[in-house]
C-alpha cells in the first residue's frame, strides 16, 4: 500500500509541475514586453546608446568614477571611502582628486 501513495503523490507533482510550465509558457509572452519601466530595472533608459553619462556627484561618484576608469587602485579607493565616512573628506583621497592641489 505504500508504494501506491508513492506512486499518487509523484503522479500530482508531476501534474502540477506540467501544469505550471503550460501556463508559464503560455501567459509570458503576453506579459513580457508590457511592464512598466519602473518595474523592470534591468533593462537600460531608452537613449542614444552612447557612452555620455552624467558627471557624478558627490566624492563617492569621483571615487567610483576613477575606480572604473582604472585611476584609482583598489586599496586608494578603500582608504579614500573610509577617510569619507570618518568625516575627513579630502584627506584619504589621492592627489589629483584633492582640492586646490
Amino acid at each position: 500500500m505504500g508504494g501506491l501513495e508513492v506512486a499518487g503523490m509523484v503522479f500530482l507533482f508531476l501534474f502540477v509541475f506540467v501544469v505550471m510550465m503550460i501556463s508559464a509558457l503560455v501567459v509570458w509572452p503576453r506579459v513580457g514586453g508590457k511592464l512598466p519601466v519602473a518595474a523592470q530595472p534591468w533593462r537600460a533608459e531608452a537613449g542614444d546608446g552612447g557612452g555620455s553619462a552624467a558627471a557624478p556627484a558627490g566624492w563617492e561618484g569621483v571615487l567610483a568614477a576613477g575606480r572604473i576608469r582604472g585611476e584609482i587602485s583598489q586599496r586608494d579607493y578603500v582608504r579614500a571611502m573610509e577617510q569619507l565616512v570618518s568625516g575627513e573628506p579630502s584627506a584619504g583621497l589621492p592627489d589629483r582628486y584633492r582640492r586646490g592641489r
